[in-house]
């Protein structure tokens, strides 16, 4: 979950080696009760580790410390209940969680000695994780209660200009050839009839999905891509630009976007587009449903949204019998580079909002049963060749985040595993991905 520091209620510390289960289990308990939790693993994002500590005690109403031996011992771990002791006589509750019989250090002693423990060093770890979450309940009150999905979003310009940003377009390259064998015959069935149209694609990246796919045929007039990033557009417009196919930068959640898209419109000769594409879009914006309003309004009468997003919630990976699979998934969860995975279910909310109302569900979940071995291996890369690119950027802002340089020895040593099993005879995947059309 990425929150501005405004929504943090609960901040988790622990010694990410010996307490992960535990802290994992805590802040599922503690959101369940939508008491929004600031968890390293997951919200630090790519940015500098330290800072991004630094702000979210200096943010949250309480502190809650996974307690053990080695967690006593850990200088990241003192540093934090250090800060965090700073701001006690401003409010914070510190709430040392004790899982062991911890020898506690002398400098830890000095700050938690005095602090309300909760002791659940017995089996019954969930009973005592409960006591923790009506504990915090208490605390922060009814008002958090109402933390919303859009607090879980954040505006990643994903990897902007960055040395990180070829091995992403050829990434994307296989995405897209992945993507098109399951959005060909959707295309072709809504462009079968049509005499002329025009194509938008936002978020158009190095411009293969659209450039690639079945839209391109005789009765096309013109394909406008839009993207952020300008080496992605100049590398769109080198390939595959034409007097039919062109390019520009632009970010769409920009005051300044309608009117740059009305300017392109313009100079293109285009009144309104028959088709709109936002493929891996939505999950990198802050706010999905201001973009779709003013493409909305560029759509032609009886144009239509295709809309290609994610959501991990339908990702299956089976066998995964050493949990390699949920570990790489884990690991893309973690870093904002790789957006917000949980995009794809609030699409129906987003287009009925805009009042959107002729929508189709296409798709929930793309899966590898039955499919060419090709599109297996584009499917292979669209995921797995994202976690090496992902942990790249984030050792390139801070190369001490120590949660990056450990995702990144797991990686490095279960790659080879991981493909493996992938292209195993009994191995299936269905991808987190699900497509709409809507009109």
């Amino acid at each position: 979950m990425h929150m501005s520091m405004n929504d943090i209620d609960v901040f988790i510390s622990y010694k990410h080696e010996t307490s992960k289960p535990v802290a994992d289990a805590v802040c599922h308990a503690l959101e369940d009760k939508r008491i929004r939790c600031w968890y390293a693993p997951r919200d630090a994002g790519t940015g500098p580790y330290a800072r991004a500590i630094t702000n979210a005690i200096n943010s949250c109403k309480v502190f809650v410390v996974i307690l053990n031996t080695e967690a006593s011992d850990s200088h990241h771990v003192l540093n934090e209940v250090e800060k965090a002791y700073k701001r006690v006589d401003n409010g914070l509750v510190i709430i040392p969680f004790k899982v062991d019989s911890p020898k506690v250090s002398d400098e830890m002693e000095y700050y938690i000695n005095r602090m309300n423990w909760i002791d659940a060093m017995t089996s019954d770890l969930e009973r005592f994780i409960g006591e923790l979450v009506t504990k915090v309940e208490n605390i922060v009150g009814p008002t958090s209660q109402k933390a919303k999905a859009s607090s879980e979003r954040r505006k990643n310009d994903f990897l902007g200009d960055t040395p990180s940003i070829e091995k992403e377009l050829s990434r994307s390259m296989a995405q897209a050839r992945f993507v098109n064998f399951y959005l060909d015959r959707i295309y072709e069935n809504i462009t079968k009839d049509l005499k002329s149209f025009n194509v938008l694609d936002v978020g158009s990246g190095g411009g293969h999905q659209i450039s690639t796919s079945v839209v391109i045929r005789p009765e096309l007039n013109k394909v406008i891509g839009m993207d952020i990033n300008e080496e992605a557009i100049k590398l769109s417009n080198e390939k595959y630009g034409s007097d039919k196919i062109k390019f520009y930068c632009s970010d769409c959640e920009s005051r300044e976007f309608e009117d740059k898209l009305l300017e392109v419109m313009k100079e293109n000769d285009i009144c309104s587009f028959d088709i709109i594409n936002i493929s891996f879009l939505l999950l990198f914006l802050k706010d999905p449903s201001k973009v779709i309003m003013v493409l909305k309004r560029v759509l032609s009468e009886n144009g239509c949204l295709i809309i290609a997003d994610i959501d991990d919630g339908f990702l299956i990976a089976y066998p995964d019998n050493n949990l390699i699979f949920e570990e790489a998934f884990d690991i893309l969860s973690k870093y904002n580079t790789s957006g917000y995975r949980k995009s794809g279910r609030e699409i129906y909310y987003t287009l009925k909002g805009a009042d959107i109302n002729d929508i189709s569900l296409k798709h929930t979940g793309l899966s590898t049963i039955g499919v060419p071995i090709e599109v297996k291996k584009d499917l292979f890369q669209t995921y797995f060749g994202l976690i090496p690119i992902v942990l790249e950027e984030a050792l390139s802002i801070d190369d001490n985040n120590p949660y990056a340089i450990t995702d990144t020895e797991w990686y490095c040593k279960n790659k080879k595993n991981i493909e493996d099993e992938f292209y195993g005879k009994e191995f299936m995947m269905i991808a987190g991905i699900i497509v709409y059309v809507a009109k």
